[in-house]
Formats: C-alpha cells, sequence, structure tokens
C-alpha cells in the first residue's frame, strides 16, 4: 500500500510564490509531486479569508481560493484531527514563546498562525507520516534548524544578553524548506522554464524580496549549481 505523504505550505510562503507569479509552477509541483498540498486553519484565513476583504490583497486571495477549488491545496481538517492541531499549536507557541529571556522577561518569537504549520509537522512526525513545510519566515525557521544562531540575531537586535531557559530539541526533525528551495527543485526538474542564469537569478531575489530568508551567498550557489 503506497504510503500518503504531505507538503506543508506556511502563509509566508504561500504568499511569497503567489505574488511572484508562480501559480502555474504549484499546479506542475502537485502533479510532479504525487501526494497532498496541505494548508492549516490559520494559513488559509492569512491567505485567503482574511486578504479577500483588503482590495490590496485580494487577487493573491483569489489565485489561493483557486487553489483549493482545484483540490491543489488541501485543508488540514479534511485529513486530520482538528482539536490535535489546536492543542499542539497551543502546547509548541507557549513552549516557543518561553524559551529565550531578555532581561528576566519572555520574548515573543512566534504567533498563533506560523507555529501551526510546525505543530502539524510535529504530529505527522510522531505517527510516522512523511512531510515537509514550506516556511519563508527566518524565526519559524531557525526556530527548527538552528537555535542558537536564533539567539545571536536576537541579542544584536535588543543589545541585550539573551538566556536560553527551554528545550530546543521539541522542535528537531521537523523538515523545512523554502519557496527558492522548491522553485530550484522546479527548475531542475525542468518544470519551470528558466534556461538562463541571470533569470534564476532574478527568480531567486524575487522570492528573497517577498519574505524568503535566503543569503545572497546562498543564490549564488544555487546559481551556479
Amino acid at each position: 500500500m503506497k504510503k500518503e505523504k504531505y507538503i506543508i505550505f506556511d502563509s509566508s510562503a504561500l504568499i511569497n510564490m503567489i505574488s511572484n507569479g508562480l501559480f502555474d509552477l504549484i499546479l506542475k509541483l502537485k502533479k510532479e509531486f504525487a501526494g497532498h498540498f496541505i494548508i492549516t486553519p490559520g494559513v488559509k484565513y492569512e491567505t485567503l479569508e482574511h486578504p479577500k476583504k483588503i482590495q490590496r490583497f485580494e487577487w493573491g486571495a483569489v489565485r489561493i481560493e483557486e487553489l483549493i477549488s482545484l483540490g491543489v491545496l488541501e485543508e488540514a481538517k479534511e485529513f486530520f484531527n482538528e482539536q490535535e492541531i489546536i492543542r499542539e499549536t497551543q502546547k509548541m507557541l507557549l513552549k516557543a514563546n518561553n524559551m529565550l529571556y531578555a532581561n528576566t522577561k519572555p520574548i515573543s518569537l512566534v504567533e498563533e498562525g506560523e507555529i501551526e504549520c510546525l505543530a502539524l509537522s510535529k504530529i505527522l512526525n510522531e505517527k510516522g507520516i512523511e512531510n515537509i513545510s514550506v516556511i519563508d519566515e527566518r524565526t519559524a525557521r531557525l526556530l527548527v534548524e538552528n537555535p542558537e544562531n536564533l539567539k545571536k540575531i536576537i541579542e544584536q537586535k535588543v543589545h541585550s544578553p539573551i538566556l536560553i531557559k527551554g528545550d530546543f530539541s521539541y522542535f528537531q526533525n521537523i523538515k523545512i524548506i523554502r519557496s527558492t528551495e522548491l522553485a530550484f527543485i522546479a527548475i531542475k526538474k525542468q518544470l519551470l522554464e528558466i534556461h538562463d542564469k541571470d533569470a534564476l537569478e532574478a527568480l531567486l531575489y524575487a522570492l528573497k524580496f517577498g519574505g524568503a530568508s535566503i543569503t545572497e551567498k546562498e543564490i549564488q550557489v544555487m546559481k551556479k549549481s
């Protein structure tokens, strides 16, 4: 029996890709992936329900709504226990926002919508279900991938020593990629017809300026690959 696999899209990455004209690429990636593209309730609110009421962001919301109507994006509640996601989200939110302290006060690192994808990923990991989250936002990614670097960045920002009081191991083993990496993979699979290295660089910078936390060095490495 074929095992199900899931890609969980965060608001940051989904909005970034739609804003940079990658609607058709998402369609192609879905066919290539042969699994489920999932959005959580918080992501649906942030990318569709809320922006649809604002003219400036309405077009992006319409495009995301189309992806849902086509069955490309599927809602987490159709597959998983919504209450389980809510409980894990609240648990993870509490841990994340009481992890780092400045002057005896906890630093609020993430909001509920940002942590929902990580919570669902952790639930799937515990069930042995293959998954990966697409997240562009830096803080959530560093929370999982490089908490020590996150500590250093915040120390530089607040100009004060930061004390770690929690256990970052709770966030380990969650797999994350960015919209830039997803686009790069698509190009390598010839799902996106970009044959010019400068065009690739332009796309990666567009996604970077759209919110993907990627360095210029990483872009140059991708360009040369």
